[in-house]
């Protein structure tokens, strides 16, 4: 048994979760098609078949934990003649023709009539085989399985028109089917899991498409509990509220116990997913590494406040702020500062099975709207399917809008390699002083942490105070 184990999928974790998996022991599978579901860190990935084959053993289950480098499934080592006969069912496999004795050796010509003859037989047998595998359809849409004069046919071919002795099998050919689509098979991995953690079964929703979307599973689980949500109308069978708030009969010890394990509260199923072992050992690592240093303050933001993104302004602003002190714009490793070519913004997202950090690319480059749907889109992933692996790397600064959720100052956690994370709070209107007089001012509270070993004092503050020039400008 050939044993492929779980490869290194580049997230930097130790172990993947088994989400879903494509296959069952004893089904063939191709090289390259889709094999099992894992969720890595942030990302639900899809791992091919590395080579075709029987599977002979699959060594986790869905929801199971398996270390890279572990034993993920068993493929059969069958032989050639063995993967032949398995490839077209119904037939057994041909053995070998029986050597002929040395002194009754054929001559040439005689070779060249037996290919011959064995050509001739092929192609009669592909002709048939075609001709069954037709009348097999129809059968099966006039909702039969019978035989079909067809496979005796075939069979008789089989059994005469080969040089040499073939032993027919008695097995006959197994109509063969129109492929069924299955109801879980039309819908993403990440729908699947999505439908999985709301208790939804996909194999009752008709999608409007091709595919099950998202929306359609939230859709089925709102569906599901909206008549506990509505039952505000008293029924007629219920008692009176006297009655109800009349002591019963003394329960048993038993029964008491019974109904305190079912209203304990049960614990969330995101509480220890992939992205959370993530955050945990990218957050032990930055603890280990880094030398933090964190600068805060504000900035008056009235000129565009509730007429621009904040997000999409923050982020220009970074872009100015770089430019003006570009030793934040870069990685820290082996000990030495590597400035980045290219502004790779990544871009802190909560969402309920941990914290993402999807990278906005060649931010420069780029025009507002274009950032403003790669944000959407990041938003989006981070909430239903997970964000693909490439997007989740390479960031060269890091970015945390906190304030949408709240809070106003906080010391930002710098990850490792990246050299500086940029934090905004919550906009506060403020009393400030202009020209003289007391004036109310919404307020945007910024804080800026630094990894000591690569930067100054003196940058930190320069890169702040051209962050509060691009923001009130």
């Amino acid at each position: 048994m050939k044993i492929f184990k779980l490869p290194d999928l580049g997230e930097g974790l130790p172990d993947a979760v088994i989400r879903e998996w494509h296959v069952a022991e004893g089904d063939r599978i191709a090289a390259h098609a889709p094999l099992v579901t894992v969720e890595t860190a942030k990302a639900l990935v899809e791992v091919p078949a590395p080579w075709s084959g029987r599977i002979a053993r699959l060594f986790a289950a869905v929801d199971e934990t398996v270390p890279v480098d572990g034993p993920l499934v068993g493929f059969a080592e069958d032989s050639p003649r063995q993967s032949q006969a398995a490839e077209s069912p119904g037939l057994e496999a041909i053995p070998p023709c029986p050597e002929s004795p040395p002194e009754a050796s054929p001559q040439p010509a005689g070779q060249a009539g037996a290919q011959s003859a064995l050509g001739a037989a092929q192609e009669r047998r592909q002709t048939t085989r075609q001709a069954t595998r037709q009348a097999t359809r129809e059968g099966t849409r006039g909702g039969t399985r019978e035989g079909t004069a067809e496979e005796t046919t075939e069979a008789a071919l089989d059994a005469g028109s080969v040089v040499g002795r073939i032993q027919a099998g008695t097995a006959s050919v197994e109509a063969e089917q129109a492929p069924q689509v299955s109801m879980i098979r039309r819908a993403t991995p990440s729908v699947r899991a999505l439908a999985r953690l709301l208790h939804v079964d996909l194999k009752r929703l008709t999608p409007a498409g091709e595919r099950i979307s998202a929306a359609e599973v939230r859709a089925a689980a709102s569906a599901a509990t909206l008549p506990e949500e509505h039952t505000t109308q008293p029924s007629p069978h219920l008692p009176s509220p006297s009655a109800r708030l009349s002591p019963g009969p003394p329960q048993s010890a038993s029964a008491r116990k019974a109904e305190e394990v079912s209203a304990a509260p049960t614990q969330p199923d995101n509480v220890n997913t992939p992205a959370r072992r993530a955050m945990a050992l990218v957050m032990a690592r930055s603890r280990d590494q880094v030398a933090p240093v964190t600068l805060q303050d504000t900035v008056d933001v009235h000129r565009w406040w509730g007429r621009q993104q904040a997000t999409l302004r923050l982020i220009r602003a970074i872009e100015f702020a770089c430019a003006t002190e570009p030793t934040l714009n870069a990685l820290y490793e082996d000990d030495r500062l590597l400035p980045a070519q290219t502004l790779n913004i990544g871009l802190a997202v909560d969402s309920p099975r941990g914290l993402f950090v999807p990278v906005l690319r060649n931010v420069s480059a780029h025009s507002d709207e274009e950032l403003r749907q790669q944000i959407a889109a990041f938003k989006r992933g981070a909430q239903e399917r997970g964000i693909d692996r490439a997007d989740l790397q390479g960031a060269s600064i890091l970015l945390s809008n906190f304030g949408a959720l709240g809070g106003c100052f906080a010391t930002p956690v710098v990850m490792p390699p990246t050299v500086a994370i940029v934090g905004a709070g919550r906009v506060i209107e403020s009393v400030v002083p202009v020209a003289g007089r007391p004036a109310i001012r919404p307020m945007l509270p910024l804080s800026v942490s630094a990894d000591h070993r690569a930067v100054t004092g003196g940058e930190l503050a320069r890169f702040l105070a051209a962050l509060q020039r691009a923001l009130s400008a």
